[in-house]
This record gives C-alpha cells, sequence and structure tokens, in this order.
C-alpha cells in the first residue's frame, strides 16, 4: 500500500481507513516464497529473504515517469538523457525513443508498473535472492559493456558468482549500457555462439 503521489499524502497512521477515496493507491501485487518449517528462521530462507526485500524497498520517485514523458516527446531531451549510456546518441533515430517510452507511460496503471519494476533495481533486493539465484541451473550468458557507468563493474563478477548456471562472462570493450542496440551484430554473433556451445 502506497499513497498517491497526485493528491495530497494521507496521514499513514490511518490504515484501517486507506482507500483510493481517501488518496491512497491500493496494490494487491503478491509474490509466493517457498515454504519453511517452523521454528527459527532458516539460513537464507524465505523469512530473511523477504525481510531483506522489505528493508531494501525504495519506492521510485513518480518524477522518472514525468522525465520518461519528456523522453518520448522530445527527441533532444532523450539524448541528453541517455547520453551516458549510448557510445554516441546521436546514431539512435528519433522515432525509437518514442517506440521504446510512449507505451511505458501510456496510462496510469503502465506508469504504476514502470515505477514498481525500477523499484526492484534497488541493489539489496537482488542481493536478498542471491540463494534463489544459485540454484538457477538454466545455462546463462552474461555479456558486458566495459564502459557501462550505470551500474558498478564488479556487477557482472557478482551476477558470474550468484547465478548457479553462468557458462561464460564476456567484457565488450568500449560498451555501454545499451551497447546490444548500438552493435547488433556483435550481440548475434555471441548468442549464436553460446546457443551452439550448450546444444
Amino acid at each position: 500500500m502506497m499513497p498517491d503521489t497526485s493528491t495530497p499524502v494521507p496521514d499513514p497512521a490511518v490504515l484501517l481507513d486507506a482507500s483510493e477515496d481517501g488518496g491512497w493507491k491500493l496494490t494487491d501485487v503478491c509474490q509466493r516464497l517457498p515454504d519453511e518449517s517452523p521454528g527459527p528462521p532458516a539460513e537464507n530462507g524465505s523469512w530473511e529473504a523477504a525481510r531483506r526485500l522489505m528493508r531494501g524497498y525504495e519506492f521510485a520517485d513518480p518524477s522518472i515517469v514525468i522525465g520518461m514523458k519528456a523522453i518520448a516527446e522530445t527527441p533532444s531531451v532523450a539524448r541528453q538523457a541517455f547520453a551516458s549510456v549510448y557510445e554516441d546518441a546521436e546514431r539512435i533515430p528519433d522515432e525509437a525513443f518514442k517506440t521504446y517510452f510512449e507505451p511505458l507511460v501510456s496510462s496510469e496503471a503502465r506508469s504504476d508498473s514502470v515505477r514498481r519494476f525500477l523499484s526492484l533495481g534497488n541493489l539489496e533486493v537482488l542481493k536478498s535472492i542471491a540463494p534463489q539465484l544459485r540454484e538457477l541451473k538454466v545455462p546463462t550468458l552474461i555479456v558486458w559493456g566495459e564502459a557501462d557507468t550505470t551500474f558498478d563493474l564488479k556487477s557482472p563478477e557478482w551476477l558470474k558468482n550468484n547465478i548457479g548456471g553462468v557458462r561464460r562472462l564476456i567484457m565488450v570493450p568500449r560498451g555501454k549500457l545499451f551497447f546490444p542496440e548500438e552493435h547488433p551484430k556483435l550481440m548475434s554473433v555471441l548468442l549464436q555462439e553460446f546457443w551452439r556451445s550448450i546444444e
């Protein structure tokens, strides 16, 4: 349950009276965790994972959605906003930004979904599911841009050490966050080689 920032924020102490008419935005997002035996919490069990998740949770700033609308409507704003994630944002067609962002902010429900998704980018949230990631045995390829400034360069090593099915980690020289879009042929070759290796 979270307050709707488009209306005056209600008193969070009055939870029994919480309703959308009273200014609250009610959600029923639910994810079942594995069962845990009665008694003290199991190490890295469901209860500990849920506790870490809630302690590290931060709902994304609503101004993010406003920014996305500006990006969808104004290519110059988009290029400025994404200068750090492309090697050369000037090469990206104007219509690409509208195609990417317009659907994300086309309704209030979609905007709320975007904010919930971005909230899950918190590092503590990812760390909280590390035990489950280590159980993931699906063959996994990690391809990371060496010039990525959005995420710490320790991140690919963390993923390599915490995803159970990692077969290979490839670092792309000069690659930034969205390098697959700028170098689709490279990504295609790497994926085809990986798929052949696991057949």
